[in-house]
C-alpha cells in the first residue's frame, strides 16, 4: 500500500489521492465523530442502543447490513438486540 502510494506520487508528495479509499473514508469517520463525551459522562448501553436502532433502520431492517454498519457479526448483533430489548422496523 505504502509502495503504491509512493510509485503514484512519483517525485510529488504523497497525499490523499494516492490512498486507498478505505483508507480516506476510514480516517474521515474517525476524524469527523460528532459526539463528545460530556462533562457528566454517558451511558454507553443508551449509545450502544441508539446506534442499533439507526442501522436497523438505515438497514430496512436487514439484520445482516446492520450488523455490518456496526461492524459486528449478525450474531453479535442479535444478541446486543434481545439484551436491549430492540426489535428490527418491518422489512421494505
Amino acid at each position: 500500500m505504502i509502495q503504491r502510494a509512493v510509485q503514484l506520487a512519483g517525485d510529488a508528495p504523497i497525499n490523499v489521492s494516492h490512498l486507498p479509499s478505505w483508507m480516506v473514508s476510514s480516517a474521515h469517520a474517525l476524524s469527523t465523530y460528532p459526539m463528545a463525551l460530556p462533562d457528566k459522562g454517558i451511558r454507553l448501553e443508551a449509545v450502544e442502543q441508539g446506534l442499533i436502532k439507526q442501522a436497523l433502520k438505515r438497514a430496512h431492517g436487514n439484520k445482516s447490513k446492520a450488523a455490518a454498519l456496526l461492524g459486528l457479526t449478525r450474531h453479535t448483533l442479535l444478541y446486543r438486540m434481545e439484551k436491549y430489548g430492540i426489535s428490527a422496523p418491518e422489512r421494505d
